[in-house]
Formats: C-alpha cells, structure tokens, sequence
C-alpha cells in the first residue's frame, strides 16, 4: 500500500501539527511499475482502490505474482474453500487485464508467476489463461504446479504455445509434464529451469533443438528420462540432478563453462565433448577407471573442482606423476568430500597437489554416512 510519511511542525504556540505527505505517488510511472513487479499481486489490486490513478497504475504492472502459499492466509478467513477462491481470484485478474489490452497501450505482462495445485478439472482453463499470456509477448514465466498427493498423481501438460512463445528469454517449469511435442520454437530462450517435470528422452532432444540461444539449463529429478543426450553449442551453464539413475548421459556442449552433475548417475556419463569447462562440481555419481582418466585429463581449462561421495580414489601412482605432466595447471581450487576413511590423507593430498599444481584452496573432508 502507498504509505504516508507523517512530517511534523509547531506552530507559534509549540502544538505540534501534523500533515501527511505521499511521496511514493509522486513517482514516475515507470518507476512504480517497476517496485510493484516485485509486489505479491494480491497486494498490487488492493492499492487500485486509492485513487483512479492507482487503478490505471495496476493495470500497467507488467509482472504478476500468483502463489497459493503466499495467498492462501488471505482468503482462508473469507472462504470455506480458500484454495477455489484463489484460482477465482487468479481468473478474474487476468481477465481484467485481457480486457485493458484493449484500450490501454502499456498494459502488457512480460513476467508471470504463478504458484498453485493442479487439479485436473482445471487444464482447460488454464490453458487458456496461458494461452493469453503468450499473445502479448511474455518474456519471463515461472510454472509451478504441485500436485495434492493424497489424490492420483496426474501432471499438468503444458500447451505447446508456450514451447513457441518467441519472445520467452526466461522459463521455470515445476511439477509439469512435456509430452507429445509437435514443434519448439524458442529462438530467444537464454535460461531454461526444469524440476520434477516429465518428459522423455526425445522430448529433451527437441526442445534444446528449439532453443538456438539457451546459456543456461537445469534439469533437476525429472521423471522419464533414462538416456538423456545434451547436445547446444551456445549452452555455458548446465545443471543435472538425476531423479533415478541414468542408463547413459550424454553432454555435447562444445562451450560449456559451468558444470554441476550428481544424484547417483551410473559410470557411463560422457562428457569428452566438454573441452572447454572451467568449474566442475560432481556429486554421487559412480567413476569407474576410464570416467576416472577422463575427468582428471579431459579438462586442460579447469580451475574449480568439488567432488562429493563420488566413490573412486583420486590418488594417482607416483609412476604415473614421473612421465605426466600436471593435468589441471589452471586449477585454484579443489574439494574433496567422502564417506571413505581417510587413512592415506598425506597421499592423497600430495597426489592432489600434483594435479594441479597451482592449487590455492585444498579441501579433503569426511563425510558422516547418513541412514533411513
């Protein structure tokens, strides 16, 4: 809400005299559409009761954010069913705002939020609503839709308007289901966030096909996928957490810089492609002897390494050290975590050291084994 700072004077007297002074309402425009796209939009509506030009204000906010958890306090003291009066109240807003696209030229939405169960009774209207969302070239859209887990377990599938929305730059799925892809068309798509989303090997494979500019990609316990192949030539960034483990993962990102990989992915991960990373960082996943030579000789560029409970000893044989030369001569830092024992500590740290002889920080840890 605008808030008023009170400013108080003394008149002649000394009787203090106090006067409210709204400074939040002299700002441009452009500025207040600016704070308030950070503003829940249940809050952003309240404010249009101020005054008519508050209600033309929130008619130009280009964010809206929808979240149930954020919301629900809000209509749980007013309605026997608070989870039916939010999505009324998600319905009723972005009808409002279809209909001041009509007469009000900076009424557009590029960023959309929205937080929510799904139930299935739902998708259509939903798809609309996004539908909409798309026709005014949206760029940024976070989806999340939980299931309620005592009931059947039935995802949401997205509309494939999203997948050719051309002027997304920014995409958060959550809780979702790609399937049954026709086309993808996202030529300006930089960052990519899949959780807990279904799809399938060859749904990966087509929608990094349609994002031409993707920097950045992560994949975290999606469902469906048992031989995932990445392949992007503008791809930097890449994150992966397996929901279960993968028979083979494939990584053909000639310019990637960044990798973060785990979640007990078997031996038979390839990332011979990746010349050109330079922070690794590599969890519960299983090295077997040639993974073990391909990571310690298959990044010449590398200068940060985290490896946790990666289950291979990374000693190399002092034969070895006499007729190689140091595999990692950029690497500045290096962290080592393991359930193992330590009992050859001074071993292994030497053998660490000539791996990468320029080494500033060194961190070898053990690691409690956790139990269930």
């Amino acid at each position: 809400m605008a808030t008023k700072r009170v400013k108080k004077t003394k008149k002649d007297h000394g009787t203090p005299n106090t006067t409210a002074v709204d400074r939040i309402s002299k700002l441009p425009d452009p500025l207040i559409h600016h704070i308030l796209s950070f503003v829940p939009t249940i809050d952003v509506v309240r404010m249009s009761v101020l005054s008519r030009r508050w209600k033309r204000v929130w008619y130009s906010v280009p964010a809206l954010n929808f979240s149930d958890t954020d919301h629900m306090d809000r209509f749980r003291p007013h309605s026997r069913q608070p989870q039916q009066a939010f999505h009324n109240f998600v319905d009723k807003c972005l009808k409002h705002r279809e209909k001041s696209m009509r007469y009000i030229a900076d009424s557009v939405i590029t960023r959309l939020k929205l937080h929510t169960e799904y139930y299935k009774d739902r998708a259509t209207v939903l798809d609309n609503r996004l539908n909409f969302v798309v026709r005014g070239n949206i760029e940024e859209l976070d989806l999340s839709m939980k299931r309620d887990y005592f009931v059947k377990v039935v995802y949401y599938s997205l509309p494939e308007a999203i997948l050719n929305a051309r002027s997304l730059t920014v995409v958060k799925l959550d809780h979702l289901m790609i399937g049954g892809i026709s086309s993808v068309n996202l030529p300006s798509l930089i960052s990519l966030s899949l959780t807990a989303v279904g799809l399938c090997d060859g749904a990966l494979h087509k929608l990094l096909l349609g994002c031409p500019a993707l920097v950045k990609l992560l994949l975290s316990k999606c469902t469906g996928l048992l031989n995932p192949q990445i392949s992007s030539s503008t791809l930097k960034f890449l994150e992966i957490e397996a929901d279960k483990t993968y028979e083979t993962l494939k990584v053909e990102t000639i310019n990637l810089q960044s990798l973060i990989c785990g979640g007990y992915c078997e031996d038979t991960m390839n990332l011979s492609a990746c010349k050109a990373i330079r922070s690794l960082s590599l969890f519960d996943v299983m090295l077997d002897d040639k993974s073990l030579e391909d990571l310690i000789f298959g990044f010449p560029l590398l200068e940060s390494l985290t490896l946790t409970r990666c289950f291979k000893a990374l000693i190399v044989p002092e034969k070895l050290r006499k007729i190689c030369s140091s595999p990692w001569p950029n690497l500045k830092y290096l962290k080592v975590m393991t359930y193992c024992a330590l009992k050859k500590k001074r071993e292994l740290r030497d053998a660490l050291c000539w791996v990468s002889p320029s080494l500033e920080t060194l961190v070898i840890e053990n690691e409690t084994r956790r139990c269930y």
